[in-house]
Order: C-alpha cells, then structure tokens, then sequence
C-alpha cells in the first residue's frame, strides 16, 4: 500500500508539474515550429491573457549558437527567431516592416536587400503581389506617364496661345460680323444659329424636297440642296443636259443640284423685274452672289451690257469660280463661263 501510495503521489505530483507548464506557457507569447514538406513555417500567436508574467529569456539549443537581445524589452531570443519572443517587435525594430513575402511559404521576411526566404530558403521572384515590386511598377509607370503629361500639357498651352482662328470667308461663322471658326451646321456655335434663325437669315427650308441647307460665310446669300422631290429638279436638271455644248462626248451625269438664294433685296427686284417684262423669266443665271451695284434681271433696260466695274461673281460645273465682266450677245448662252438664258 505504501508503495502504491508513493507512486500515486509521484503521479500526481507530475501531472501537477505539467499543468504548472501548460498555464505558463499559455501565458507567453510563444511561437510554433513545424515542418511541412520541407519548408519551416513561422506561426506567431499573440497572447490575448495579462502580459506581466513571462518565461525566462530562452537560451541557445546549441552550445555555439548565438542570441540577439530586444531593442525594446531587452529579452534575449535565438538566432534564427525573427521576432522578439516576449513582445513581439521585429527584430530590426519597431520601425521596420515587411519588405516582400515569399510566393514558396508566404512568409514576410524584413529585409529589403535579401535576395533568399529567411524562413525556407526559397529565391525572390518578383510577385506582382509583393510591396516592393508594386513600389518599382508604380515608379516605371509614373515615369512612362510623366512624358505624355508634359506633352498634353504643352499642346494645351500652344493652344491657347494660339490667336483666334480668322480662317477663308466660307470658313466663318454664317452669322453677319462673327469672325469664328464655323463648328457644326455653318455657325460656330448653337447661340449664333439660334440668332441667325431668328433673324430670318437661314432660307426656309421643306423636309420633304430639301435635303440640307448652307449658309454663305458673307451670310447674304445660301445655298439648298434639293431632293429629287422638288419640283424645280426635273426642269432644272433637263434644260441643263440639252443645254450643255462643251464636250463632243454628250452631257455628264447630274449629281447634286443646288439652288442659290441671293438676299431678300435682289430676290424683291427680280420679282419685280420679271412681273414688268413681256413673257416669264425662268431663270437668271448660275452664281453664288450678286453685289448691288448689278442690275442684272432686276431692271428693264435697252441692251443687255454691263458696264466694265461691274462684276457678276458665277461658279462652273466643275466649281471653280470665275469673273464675267460683260456679255457677247443678247441671251441665250453668253459665254462659256457664264450660263444665262432668258426664255420670253
């Protein structure tokens, strides 16, 4: 019995001894080793209980292994611990971080300038998920960012150095005294159209036999296109093709027809002019603006002759502007340059 008495009180006394261990332990903040497939995996677990008591400093398994001491609790720890085992600061510091983690064992290592896992050995490869790689794509891209920026930067600013553009008359804005760049729809901008239309500058316009109309830059005349619709395009187009006497080839295709509208004057006196006349003027002639100072189809006269300083601004097929300065004969087709007929 008293042999059974003592080895129940040897018994006891050892699982006394080991519950004592385990409450310490528990106590510290302790760091778990273990080894799987070959790599050594760091777990650190933070003490969540009272921090004042603690386990003695460790001291080194191997008699020539060294130890390195805590910059702030001075605690002793082993050689190969990253991290101070009492309070858990780097071993650097409590300034220094991660620097980049390894893609083999996921461990953070501290030192920017190791080139292997301190924990498994593995090389550096350049993760995309790594801090320090991130920091080297965002200075590349900054870089290949920054020459475009300054480019765009200074064409912006020629820009705006750039004097208002003047630009050729059919360029202008179609409101009378706008100097600007015509943007969109012959104005340059919508305020100058709405303006225009109200001051009836723009021709009225009929959606089934016009297509679109353009206002002259000098905004005294414009220029419909019509539609097949119209019923002037079938007259118009036919006096033109038995008209035509330039090539021994026969009459080309008719394309487009544009009718011109001179200003409100002009139209007004042809009106009159052709209610005063004997017989029905169909037409005057092909040109995009008439000054004033021509009388043509607008006053009766004797002899159909314009004096040398008047001029009759007239287009051709092809588009090209000409100047006619008087006429050979008294209708029909004048001259090569300068379509007239007066039907009677």
């Amino acid at each position: 019995m008293a042999e059974l008495d003592l080895d129940a009180a040897i018994a006891l006394s050892l699982q006394e001894a080991e519950a004592a261990a385990l409450e310490q332990i528990s106590l510290d903040e302790a760091i778990a080793y273990s080894l799987v497939d070959g790599q050594v995996v760091c777990k650190r677990q933070r003490r969540d209980e009272d921090n004042s008591a603690f386990s003695p400093p460790p001291e080194a398994s191997d008699p020539g292994e060294s130890c390195w001491a805590c910059t702030a609790c001075s605690g002793q720890n082993v050689q190969w611990a990253l991290v101070c085992k009492l309070c858990g600061i780097p071993k650097g510091g409590p300034d220094q971080e991660k620097a980049w983690s390894c893609t083999r064992c996921t461990f953070d290592n501290l030192e920017l300038n190791l080139h292997h896992c301190e924990a498994c050995g593995a090389q550096r490869q350049p993760a995309a998920g790594n801090q320090h790689h991130r920091h080297l794509q965002q200075q590349q891209q900054q870089q290949q960012q920054q020459p475009q920026q300054q480019q765009q930067q200074q064409q912006q600013q020629q820009q705006q150095q750039q004097p208002q553009h003047q630009g050729a008359p059919h360029l202008r804005c179609g409101l009378p005294g706008c100097v600007r760049h015509a943007q969109c729809f012959g104005f340059c901008c919508q305020d100058h159209a709405d303006k225009a239309r109200a001051r009836g500058l723009l021709a009225p316009q009929d959606p089934s036999t016009v297509d679109r109309v353009l206002l002259g830059g000098s905004g005294d005349f414009c220029v419909e296109l019509l539609r097949r619709q119209h019923p002037d395009y079938a007259a118009v187009k036919q006096q033109f093709l038995s008209s035509w006497r330039k090539s021994e080839q026969g009459p080309p295709r008719v394309e487009r027809l544009l009718k011109i509208r001179s200003a409100l004057e002009i139209r007004e006196a042809f009106a009159e002019y052709a209610q005063a006349v004997v017989g029905n003027v169909r037409r005057r002639f092909h040109g995009t603006s008439q000054s004033e100072s021509c009388t043509l189809g607008s006053q009766t006269c004797k002899k159909h002759m314009l004096p040398p300083d008047h001029v009759v601004v007239v287009v051709d097929v092809v588009v090209d502007v000409v100047v006619a300065t008087h006429f050979i004969s008294n209708f029909q087709v004048f001259r090569k340059d300068l379509h007239c007929r007066r039907q009677v």
